[in-house]
């Protein structure tokens, strides 16, 4: 709210602590209100208008959430509401403007509309804005699904291919015990051992004489 440029007084303490922004006991009466950061602040000074103007997409499992989240917006901004008390003293209108739409595209229209009706949006475009700001809250709600749902694929992967080298790991010790230790003919190299072994012995005598041989010419 600092950057805006509106002029901001103090507040006092027990509003910072009913909007939840103070923990309870002794703080200075005078407390600056410029940190608090809603989404939207519109501003109109041919129609003397402020509208603080906060995003919600809470969990709509029924309508009991969209009122409850709009009561939270409105008790979390209500300390600017004291904080702008100088334009509504001069006949300023200002509101805190909670847009909560649920993120399964539940909309409290009657809320919803009110805001457009401060914002001074025709009729004719109203209802086509509240089912576009529906449709997109179901698409984020999708978006974020598939990010979620890569997610886990990702990590289960990870998590099978931690468990395959472990496993992997654990067969190539087995295979080098069974190596050295006795014949395994699910083993490559003991394939190759245990066709050497089964070679006649004056055969295999014969041709390492012959590579003996061989190798003594080459010098």
């Amino acid at each position: 709210m600092r950057s805006t440029g509106l002029k901001l007084q103090t507040v006092s303490a027990a509003c910072m602590v009913e909007a939840g922004r103070l923990p309870s006991g002794d703080h200075s009466d005078s407390i600056c209100v410029g940190n608090l950061q809603p989404d939207l602040v519109l501003v109109s000074p041919s129609l003397k208008r402020i509208g603080l103007l906060d995003l919600c997409r809470p969990f709509d499992s029924n309508a009991e959430m969209l009122s409850a989240a709009r009561q939270r917006k409105l008790r979390t901004y209500g300390p600017l509401l004291e904080a702008l008390r100088s334009y509504r003293e001069s006949g300023w209108q200002v509101l805190i403007l909670p847009w909560v739409v649920g993120v399964r595209g539940m909309v409290d229209a009657k809320s919803v509309l009110e805001i457009l009706d401060f914002l001074r949006v025709s009729r004719q475009r109203r209802a086509k804005i509240v089912e576009a700001v529906t449709i997109e809250s179901v698409k984020a709600l999708y978006s974020l699904h598939q990010i979620r749902y890569q997610a886990f694929n990702l990590n289960r992967s990870r998590a099978r291919i931690r468990s395959g080298k472990v496993a992997s790991s654990g067969k190539t010790a087995q295979a080098q015990h069974d190596t050295f230790d006795k014949d395994d003919p699910t083993t490559r190299c003991n394939s190759k051992r245990r066709r050497s072994a089964d070679d006649d012995y004056g055969e295999t005598r014969q041709r390492w004489k012959r590579m003996a041989s061989d190798a003594r010419g080459c010098s």
